[in-house]
């Protein structure tokens, strides 16, 4: 025997060369678009790990500048405290100012100097009045009536 082909040996090929070559064309199309596109995302990763690398360069080295600077400002104000020292005032002035509002005569002024500007004539009966003031104020029961008459006061 001979071999014989029928005619629809032929027509299968011309449907299975179409459905094998469009999916392999396809395969290449899409292996082709995919590189490409991470090629791109490749090129700009390396784009912002180079900004990003620029960046911390510049904030490395404004930190190294800023504290520079701060060392230098903490060594002028540990010299300036060194030399002049830290300014402290005696109890009588600290609490002199701190409970009684510095007034406009100054230095002058009666809370401070403990001298009053008054007649001589009249003198004696201020001090036995300003003397007795101060007895009251050391009372326990005077202030307690005497805060209760203020307090009374303010309601009216």
């Amino acid at each position: 025997g001979t071999v014989v082909y029928g005619q629809e040996a032929s027509m299968a090929l011309h449907i299975i060369l179409p459905l094998v070559i469009i999916p392999m064309v396809i395969i290449i199309v899409s292996v082709y678009l995919y590189r490409r596109k991470s090629q791109q995302a490749e090129r700009e990763y390396e784009k912002v790990k180079s900004q990003l690398e620029g960046l911390e360069e510049s904030v490395r080295d404004r930190c190294k500048r800023e504290f520079t600077d701060l060392m230098i400002e903490m060594e002028d104000q540990t010299s300036d405290v060194n030399e002049a020292g830290i300014p402290f005032l005696d109890y009588k002035t600290y609490t002199d100012r701190v409970f009684f509002l510095p007034s406009k005569d100054g230095e002058k002024d009666v809370m401070i100097t403990g001298k009053l500007d008054i007649p001589e004539a009249r003198r004696q009966t201020v001090e036995q009045a300003l003397t007795q003031f101060s007895n009251l104020l050391n009372s326990k029961s005077f202030l307690i009536n005497f805060i209760h008459v203020i307090e009374d006061r303010k309601s009216t």
